[in-house]
């Protein structure tokens, strides 16, 4: 966690009682977050499995966690095989974070991690 004092993001922690102090001492996570886009997916109507999805708007994706838990490369998986086309594209992905560089060729790191 990078915990910057001039993230806008610190507003969230207070949303689950936590105090402006304690921001960037604390990781909530949805460690089933690949299982409920699959899921999600599979709810969806085809003709509505396209155009753009927001994913992590208020953190970055590929924070330290990403390497154990690799729950961003899980979602961009079940995008990329529950989507018609060619799933999503590495330049429209763009974390700050070196974890970035934990995607398989399968699903590959976005330039911006690519060092």
């Amino acid at each position: 966690m990078y915990c910057c004092a001039y993230c806008f993001a610190s507003f969230a922690g207070r949303q689950f009682g936590r105090s402006a102090r304690e921001w960037g001492d604390y990781l909530y996570m949805k460690k089933n977050a690949a299982d409920l886009a699959r899921e999600e997916l599979a709810r969806m109507p085809e003709h509505k499995r396209h155009g753009t999805m927001l994913l992590s708007s208020v953190t970055d994706p590929y924070q330290g966690h990403e390497t154990k838990y690799r729950l961003s490369r899980g979602i961009l998986r079940e995008l990329k095989t529950g989507v018609p086309g060619p799933g999503p594209h590495p330049d429209q992905v763009a974390p700050s974070s070196p974890a970035a560089s934990t995607c398989s060729p399968a699903c590959p790191a976005p330039r911006s991690a690519r060092r």
